[in-house]
């Protein structure tokens, strides 16, 4: 509506939702690693180096650790392939195996995930060595028992940690700036575009049927 666009009741409630938003994203941020959880997992291979792949039989530590989770699975990325998401089946009490192949070699990075609520963590599974970062790497043995970490910890292994702290706060302003500086700019854009109303074609009007006729057009 023309009548309204750009008006300040517009732009406060621009700015309010925009506060809203900013609320919410601080309140779910923050999230924990469920405390003493663990998970034991068995690997059977399904396809031989180099392209070795895998089923995984997970028995967690609390058993009910998963029970209502937002999510639960294995995850395969950074491969020469597409992402690979298994979702995991239940087979018992606190026991679960993966529904397909998972691969486990070379440049791919693998990972057990959990989510419910304000607790995220995840396990790795393999990770590949990483001399450029330098960090070692995490084999895919048959058997092992490892603790559930921060899920982030997993996500962003390249994530330098010696950083010094103002480092990180100035990129974090910047990047808001960037954000903030962009939603104006689309609010501008659409309020000055609806101040200018509808925009209709003027096309030639036309003479009747009868009236093209009589005047022999």
């Amino acid at each position: 509506r023309a009548d309204v666009a750009g008006t300040p009741r517009t732009w406060a409630a621009a700015g309010a939702g925009a506060l809203a938003i900013a609320a919410i994203i601080a309140l779910l941020l923050p999230t924990s690693v469920p405390r003493g959880a663990s998970a034991q997992v068995t690997l059977t291979g399904v396809r031989s180096a180099p392209d070795l792949q895998v089923q995984a039989t997970i028995r967690v530590h609390p058993a009910t650790l998963a029970r209502g989770a937002d999510w639960f699975n294995v995850i395969a990325w950074q491969g020469h392939g597409k992402l690979v998401l298994d979702r995991l089946r239940r087979i018992g009490d606190g026991i679960y195996r993966t529904t397909k192949p998972i691969p486990a070699d070379g440049s791919w990075k693998v990972g057990l995930r959990f989510h419910r609520g304000d607790r995220m963590a995840s396990i790795p599974i393999y990770m590949p060595v990483d001399r450029a970062i330098p960090v070692a790497g995490v084999p895919a043995s048959a058997r092992f028992d490892r603790p559930f970490v921060a899920d982030h910890k997993i996500l962003q292994r390249e994530r330098k940690q010696n950083v010094a702290g103002w480092v990180w706060g100035v990129a974090g302003a910047v990047v808001l700036a960037c954000c903030t500086a962009l939603l104006l700019l689309l609010g501008w854009a659409i309020a000055r575009l609806a101040r200018g109303g509808p925009t209709a074609r003027t096309r030639p009007e036309r003479l009747p049927i009868r009236a093209r006729a009589a005047s022999g057009a």
